[in-house]
């Protein structure tokens, strides 16, 4: 399986279909995605006041954490 990260622009007619501005393959720009998605979810989840909010923020959190652990290893401090 190899995994690809791609920059897309979505036009604003919301009609036209997406264009992919980059794609990459890069292990270490896949590695750095998944860190940036993890820390934004957990953000969310602490930024939320509403305890229900929280609570629906947290399982996102947790699958989310799930999936890309099962996708995309963690970097290992040599790679960094």
């Amino acid at each position: 399986m190899q995994l690809g990260i791609a920059l897309q622009y979505f036009p604003p007619d919301g009609q036209s279909a997406p264009v992919t501005v980059h794609l990459s393959t890069d292990p270490d720009l896949i590695a750095l995605f998944r860190e940036r998605c993890l820390k934004a979810a957990v953000d969310r989840r602490r930024c939320s006041l509403d305890p229900v909010a929280r609570l629906i923020e947290g399982a996102e959190e947790e699958r989310l954490h799930k999936v890309l652990d099962s996708l995309v290893p963690e970097r290992r401090e040599a790679n960094r």
